[in-house]
């Protein structure tokens, strides 16, 4: 298993973070990292999503959202074409702090085929990380305007 967690405080009220982020029709305009959602967020309900990743490119994902709690969290699992040779369980959650801030947890956890799993290591702990971190920077920026 391989996991990553990200996390950056974010000077805005956590609804307004959060509808910024689930509003995935504009989420190609200013998000880095989410370029495409096909399909509405909802408990067990299936969604495509492509997302891009410095230095990889483009990743196509048919997700299973596992929780969609608004306001606090959304999380799907997605996996490479092969079922079960790598899974990846990507989470976004949202909590609120002092003085009406929010602190933004991004989060993905790997597991499959051990053998992939070294192999992809690598990719994980670099573009795929920073990729993460990068998305978390601009929503931070683009949630604390105005």
């Amino acid at each position: 298993m391989q996991e990553i967690k990200t996390e950056i405080e974010i000077n805005a009220p956590v609804k307004k973070v959060w509808d910024l982020f689930i509003d995935f029709e504009k989420a190609p305009k200013w998000n880095p990292l989410i370029k495409a959602v096909t399909g509405k967020p909802k408990m067990d309900g299936r969604m495509f999503v492509l997302l891009k990743f410095k230095r990889l490119g483009f990743s196509p994902l048919w997700v299973k959202v596992n929780v969609f709690e608004p306001g606090q969290e959304l999380t799907w699992t997605g996996n490479v074409p092969l079922p079960g040779v790598l899974v990846g369980r990507h989470s976004f959650r949202f909590e609120s702090t002092e003085n009406n801030r929010t602190r933004f947890l991004h989060s993905e956890r790997f597991t499959g085929a051990a053998l992939l799993i070294p192999f992809v290591k690598k990719m994980i702990d670099g573009p795929i990380k920073s990729s993460y971190e990068n998305m978390n920077l601009v929503l931070k920026a683009r949630a604390e305007e105005n």
